[in-house]
């Protein structure tokens, strides 16, 4: 198995990390195009970032959306405390006959 040696600055030997910018980032020289990722690459790459970005944020709102809606036992729901209002029917009591 053959390993590629790492790309390095022409100028000054430093290593090419980063081949998104087009500059050596020791000495500051431009870098020849053959160390620099190719426009049409570096802006696919961007366009894709650009949409991870927004799904990311569209994602978070959707979160905040529904950690901000009540939770069960919150005012979604009322107490019923079994009709001891005045004037409420008394269900359960044994009153009536459903055997139609």
């Amino acid at each position: 198995m053959s390993l590629q040696k790492p790309a390095v600055c022409p100028e000054c030997g430093f290593g090419i990390f980063n081949r998104r910018y087009p500059k050596c980032e020791k000495c500051g020289i431009a870098l020849p195009d053959t160390l620099v990722m190719p426009k049409p690459e570096l802006l696919a790459i961007q366009k894709r970032e650009r949409q991870e970005e927004e799904l990311t944020a569209e994602l978070k709102k959707q979160l905040a959306r529904r950690e901000s809606r009540p939770q069960s036992g919150d005012s979604d729901y009322f107490y019923f405390d079994g009709g001891s209002a005045a004037g409420s029917a008394d269900y359960g009591s044994g009153g009536g006959d459903c055997s139609a």
